[in-house]
């Protein structure tokens, strides 16, 4: 996998699913020399209270820090 440099990058839900461990998202990059690069984020044990498949295609900012990822849905519009 693809090391990303620390960043906020624009991301699309391309992948969710609850597995054991937690929720599975997989997103991919929108903008920039990255686009279209699929980042498959670590297992939240935590996830929200709604469906998974409710995020596909979801918009949102993907933010890295020091190898750590986190995704982060745009509000409805």
């Amino acid at each position: 996998m693809q090391t990303l440099p620390d960043g906020r990058y624009e991301a699309l839900v391309l992948e969710a699913d609850n597995q054991p461990q937690g929720w599975r998202l997989a997103v991919v990059l929108t903008q920039g020399p990255l686009a279209g690069t699929v980042v498959d984020l670590p297992p939240l044990p935590d996830p929200p209270a709604v469906d998974p498949l409710s995020l596909l295609g979801q918009p949102g900012i993907l933010s890295v820090q020091g190898g750590s990822l986190r995704f982060t849905p745009d509000p409805p519009a």
